[in-house]
């Protein structure tokens, strides 16, 4: 019923029949994939938080994440030395053991195709296919490797004291010398870049290691969960500032995403999920093991 309406009408009932088309209404228009809001002025709201003691060990450390094509998420769970699997809802579906402790997990470059980063053991090439993870090889990697990323033949590690570029055969193209703890890397096909953390300092590179952007911000604090969207745009957790940010892929644009968080107080890993335009951020080890946010309109 229209304003006008309303003013000629006067005050009338509305039935319950009215409210549930009504909320029908509201839930196509919140999950509709063709219409995507804008993460420069829509806001994150959050839709579930997920408790440790739900997904099936001890005290989890949830320390990456990636979705895969059929919107499932495999967490990597360092603490307990496994992969968590949860489902389009995320409820927990199933763990898999692995030999090591990880710490990262990212796509390969063909179908259900994933490396998962175990620090001084390796990165393990394995496959995720109905529902099951195979094992392929192990792969040797940089001292104390904690982010990884591929990018065709090109292999992008994150240490504590480097980020390190790798050609096919496993030889270092370019190191970098950064500060800071353990890092992750984020890398764009399209715009041929590479993100990382310097410090309390976010780096853009081309993938030649020229540097094009320096961002800094007061209200970031120990950075550490990185990732991009589909449009490049970088998100990153601030562990100690309690907060998300948003910069964009030249480093121009920048905004707080999250100033702070529902009921995690020292965010760690973020995991973006274009499609659904959702993020993942756990936690260091706290009660809630992550939470999920959804880009709304600014209403």
């Amino acid at each position: 019923m229209s304003e006008l309406e309303l003013g000629e009408k006067g005050v009338e009932s509305v039935s319950e029949a009215d409210v549930e088309r009504a909320l029908e209404q509201l839930t196509v228009t919140q999950t509709d994939g063709s219409q995507k809001v804008d993460v420069w002025t829509g806001v994150l709201s959050v839709i579930k938080s997920v408790q440790r003691s739900s997904l099936g060990s001890g005290k989890t450390y949830l320390s990456a994440g990636v979705f895969t094509d059929d919107q499932l998420l495999l967490l990597t769970d360092h603490n307990n030395r496994r992969l968590v699997l949860v489902d389009e809802t995320y409820t927990f579906v199933e763990e898999f053991k692995l030999d090591g402790k990880p710490t990262d997990i990212t796509r390969g470059n063909e179908p259900g195709q994933f490396f998962v980063a175990l620090r001084d053991d390796g990165i393990l090439r394995c496959t995720f296919n109905n529902g099951q993870i195979t094992m392929l090889s192990r792969m040797t990697s940089p001292t104390g490797a904690w982010g990884i990323a591929f990018l065709d033949s090109t292999r992008v590690v994150g240490t504590e004291k480097c980020i390190c570029v790798l050609g096919a055969d496993g030889q270092d193209i370019r190191s970098m010398s950064k500060s800071g703890s353990d890092t992750y890397v984020a890398l764009s096909k399209k715009e041929n870049s590479l993100y990382h953390k310097d410090g309390n300092t976010i780096i853009g590179r081309h993938m030649n290691g020229v540097e094009t952007f320096r961002y800094a911000d007061s209200t970031l604090v120990y950075p550490i969960g990185l990732d991009l969207d589909q449009d490049g745009n970088v998100y990153v957790c601030g562990r100690n500032s309690k907060n998300i940010h948003l910069v964009s892929k030249d480093g121009f644009r920048d905004r707080v995403l999250l100033a702070k968080l529902v009921s995690i107080t020292n965010p760690y890993a973020i995991v973006v999920n274009s499609t659904r335009q959702e993020i993942v951020v756990t936690s260091s080890q706290e009660d809630t093991a992550f939470e999920v946010y959804r880009f709304c309109d600014n209403k």
